[in-house]
């Protein structure tokens, strides 16, 4: 059965990136679109449409003067002014823009700036010195040009004047003096000269999480992303010239489709986050309106509501103002916003958040909702550009993923109907395929164009709304043929474990005979972990506090699930596991690490159970 996504409200139609912001700027020219600052304690800088608008010529001109136009261009840094400036400078000059995760070290940007034949490094100053002594990859490199330098110290700015001897053949330019000089060039009716980027070319360069070498390289073309960007418009009616915060990376597609272009696409306001720390400051020192986020941060900030309530409280009087919430708009009467004026207050007034990269707690999306804020979960992959399915103002089912963006097609390829299956895809929201990757581009398409996410998931034919079951790679099929889908396993606990665990991880463990059995991993808050045991009378023995915790939830967990997908074994950690810049659990890496300590300290599986794997380690070292 194939599901068809429809729109519900008028949607633009945007040919290229360029394009969508020109339609921006000629109706608000003189409107802000952009205030960032350059340390948090400094005074906000606004820019307005018009103002990016004539940077973006002073940069192409720059780049025209240096010969340096339809190139390849890379860019790695923070959030920030000139990475936005840059960004769109270059998706109508050059042929090709590779944006750059920033966390990823030095030794991996530069691997993957090779691999993409790049030939402008647009990058932090911060970042730049790092190189120091790995710089053969830059050497290839014809231009570099630095931005946010003005953090950096004399120290740091002597480091990089050594960095720019040792690349003598590669021209160095920083941000603000390319701007100077590209006034300079317009000023002396110099233009800029380029063949504008075709809606069609595989423009974008996006290298998927893992391992450098072993990263994909999604091709998207302008047209698919801004597509994309037009659909969200058929699904949700957002408040004109929004107020936006940008917290996550913007070389993540989640953020640059939906929190960057997309809140350009209507005219919008874009605040860059001074820092997660600074997050709820900024929401309210800007009455910021919307942001694009991940479960992390909405847990943080229901949690931080939870406990200021109870320390002055003001929990009884949140419970009833949500009974007498629902109670209203049983009648159509909806005063969400006026029943929570103090709470909303703290969060800058937030109106609009759209939410992906995991499953979000039901209780936490029906708590904002009632509140009066309007939570969309959606799904997507980088692979679509990315956003395929969301809620929206008209079909709003927490604990699914909602329906098909307009004009974008999905079906789920299973044996047996209301089974789970992988989830296909098709649409022109599509990539054009994996840089240098013919066979593997082969691979996830079928004959008859349809995309294989690799994800699982089930659709409810009533309402054409999608559930992720998780992915079809990290599914565990057991010894008796039976198939576990740990994320769903993970996500029962997410919605019933204490507020102690931070993360899970459900993986198989071989037994000695080669029997598989379902482990779990946990990851625990060490401040939360200690006042619990202090107020359970346990501070002497946290670890007894900790196995009695863990064995009363898992024992509650087993009890909803047939027996093949009990959890048999656990241990816990209170390191985080290794993640993308968007929190997601790296599974592979992960249990491939948990692995190589087994085989290191050369121990079974039971010898593990129930203990704090760091101390094992520490031990073992200790020994050594």
């Amino acid at each position: 059965m194939i599901i068809k996504g429809k729109a519900y409200y008028n949607m633009p139609i945007y040919e290229t990136i360029s394009d969508l912001f020109e339609q921006s700027r000629k109706k608000h020219r003189n409107d802000y679109v952009l205030t960032y600052r350059k340390k948090p304690e400094a005074e906000p800088i606004n820019f307005t449409y018009q103002a990016i608008a004539d940077q973006i010529i002073f940069l192409q001109s720059v780049w025209s003067d240096l010969g340096l136009t339809n190139r390849r261009l890379a860019l790695s840094g923070r959030n920030s002014y000139p990475w936005i400036t840059i960004y769109l400078a270059a998706v109508e000059s050059q042929n090709m823009v590779i944006p750059l995760d920033n966390l990823l070290t030095v030794g991996e940007q530069s691997q993957l700036i090779h691999r993409a034949k790049a030939n402008i490094y647009c990058v932090d100053g911060l970042t730049l010195i790092k190189y120091a002594g790995n710089l053969s990859y830059l050497q290839d490199l014809t231009l570099i040009m630095i931005m946010n330098d003005y953090h950096m110290t004399e120290n740091e700015i002597a480091q990089l004047t050594a960095i720019k001897s040792q690349l003598p053949d590669v021209i160095f330019i920083d941000f603000s003096t390319a701007l100077i000089f590209g006034e300079e060039l317009v000023n002396q009716g110099i233009e800029a000269k380029f063949n504008p980027v075709a809606p069609d070319d595989p423009s974008i360069l996006i290298f998927t999480s893992g391992t450098t070498a072993m990263a994909k390289g999604v091709l998207l073309s302008q047209r698919a992303i801004v597509t994309d960007v037009a659909a969200l418009h058929g699904m949700i009616n957002f408040p004109e010239r929004c107020r936006s915060l940008s917290i996550l990376p913007l070389n993540h597609t989640f953020e640059s489709t939906c929190g960057f272009l997309g809140v350009l696409s209507i005219g919008g306001h874009i605040h860059i986050c001074d820092g997660l720390r600074y997050a709820q400051k900024n929401l309210q020192e800007y009455s910021i309106q919307m942001f694009i986020g991940v479960p992390a941060i909405f847990d943080s900030m229901y949690r931080r509501i939870i406990n200021y309530a109870t320390k002055q409280g003001k929990m009884k009087k949140i419970n009833i103002s949500l009974y007498l919430s629902k109670f209203l708009r049983f009648f159509k009467i909806d005063k969400r916003r006026k029943l929570f004026d103090e709470v909303l207050s703290q969060l800058g007034y937030l109106e609009i958040v759209i939410c992906g990269a995991a499953p979000m707690k039901k209780e936490q999306i029906e708590f904002f909702h009632n509140m009066g804020i309007r939570i969309y979960e959606g799904y997507g992959l980088t692979e679509t550009s990315p956003v395929v399915t969301g809620n929206n103002d008209f079909t709003f089912i927490p604990g699914t993923v909602g329906e098909p963006v307009p004009g974008v097609e999905i079906k789920i390829e299973s044996e047996e109907p209301n089974v789970p299956g992988e989830i296909l895809i098709k649409g022109p929201i599509l990539m054009q395929g994996y840089y240098d990757n013919p066979e593997e581009t082969a691979a996830v398409f079928t004959e008859d164009g349809w995309f294989r996410s690799g994800d699982l998931g089930i659709v409810d034919t009533k309402t054409n709304s999608l559930r992720i079951i998780g992915r079809k790679k990290s599914m565990i099929v057991l010894n008796s043929g039976k198939k576990v889908y740990p994320e769903e396993i993970e996500q029962l606990i997410k919605e019933n474990g204490p507020d102690v665990i931070t993360d899970t991880l459900i993986f198989a463990q071989n037994t000695e005979n080669m029997h598989k059995i379902l482990s779990a991993k946990f990851v625990l808050d060490i401040e939360k972990t200690k006042e619990g045991a202090l107020k359970s009378g346990f501070l002497t023995d946290v670890s007894r506090y900790v196995t009695d915790l863990l064995d009363k939830l898992l024992k509650d967990i087993n009890s909803k699930m047939p027996d093949f997908k009990r959890i048999k074994t656990y241990f816990y950690s209170y390191k985080n596991m290794i993640s993308t810049s968007t929190l997601k659990v790296k599974r592979d890496a992960e249990e491939s690490q948990l692995e190589k300590m087994k085989q290191k300290l050369n121990l079974r599986w039971y010898e593990i159970s129930k203990k704090n794997i760091d101390l094992v380690e520490a031990e073992f070292l200790e020994l050594l």
